[in-house]
């Protein structure tokens, strides 16, 4: 009973761990009517990242609580998106404001002021990324089985053994064994892709606080639960002996974890340092 409680917590968490950071820096946000400090662009590589680890789903099933993190991730991610430029429009004049239908795609690309631009991209690319995966697939194995034509005819109607997915694919799917390992590598890196967009999760916000020279408005407690998230995931992937990539993944968020709160104890000493300094200029 008690194993299976554990169990359940464990999912939970898998769940909902990973939203729980921006909870602390959404009240940030709302307290200090100031979205300057948090990078959007955290959010697109999010949303990006869970968008293709949804659509990996779909070629490799993998544990549903981590499906589920993924969709909790996208709302965790909307909701950012809603308050930073919410809060960011009140800080421009009706004249300045960015938008992707006036033309400003491109040059203010995810510094737009209106949420219908962001909401259109994110669509865009669903709709693109889908496409895309199911063409390049069907292209992928009309290729590879054009030239195969007569050792198909002599290959048995069953289900074909390979180790890491023979449960999932079937010989009445696929024409070729040729193609079908061809669509098991396209679908990994599929996942790989995925994985490493979300290794690079703290990179926005990195270049934002060296633009910036401050780590003003950056929830500390956001990045401290990045830190303990990212810690406990690679030490459970070197445990397990997981994939190297998975483990290496883990260990660049670490890394930028880490220079994140490097730059809260740099710029922080240089604005107290400077507010001290204040009085004696004068």
């Amino acid at each position: 009973m008690c194993f299976i409680s554990l169990n359940v917590l464990a999912k939970i968490f898998i769940i909902f761990g990973g939203s729980l950071a921006y909870v602390f820096q959404y009240k940030e946000i709302s307290e200090r009517k100031d979205a300057s400090g948090f990078s959007l662009f955290v959010c697109l590589t999010l949303l990006v990242a869970n968008i293709l680890r949804i659509m990996f789903w779909f070629g490799k099933r993998f544990e549903l609580a981590l499906l589920a993190q993924s969709i909790v991730m996208l709302i965790s991610m909307m909701l950012m998106l809603e308050i930073s430029v919410r809060i960011n429009r009140k800080h421009v004049c009706k004249t300045q404001r960015a938008s992707a239908w006036t033309g400003q795609l491109i040059s203010h690309f995810w510094q737009w002021n209106d949420l219908s631009s962001y909401f259109i991209l994110i669509i865009a690319f669903i709709i693109f990324s889908s496409i895309l995966t199911y063409l390049l697939n069907g292209v992928l194995l009309y290729l590879l089985s054009k030239n195969e034509k007569q050792k198909d005819q002599n290959f048995p109607e069953s289900r074909i053994a390979i180790p890491f997915r023979s449960d999932l694919y079937s010989r009445s799917k696929f024409k070729t064994p040729c193609a079908l390992f061809q669509y098991v590598i396209y679908v990994e890196i599929l996942g790989l892709i995925a994985l490493l967009t979300e290794a690079c999760l703290g990179f926005p916000q990195l270049k934002q606080n060296c633009s910036r020279r401050s780590t003003s408005g950056m929830s500390i407690g956001m990045v401290l639960v990045w830190m303990v998230g990212d810690c406990g995931k690679t030490a459970y992937f070197i445990y397990e002996r997981s994939p190297a990539q998975f483990w290496l993944c883990g260990i660049i968020q670490i890394v930028i974890d880490l220079l994140i709160m490097l730059q809260v104890c740099c710029f922080d000493k240089r604005a107290t340092k400077s507010r001290l300094q204040l009085p004696t200029d004068k």
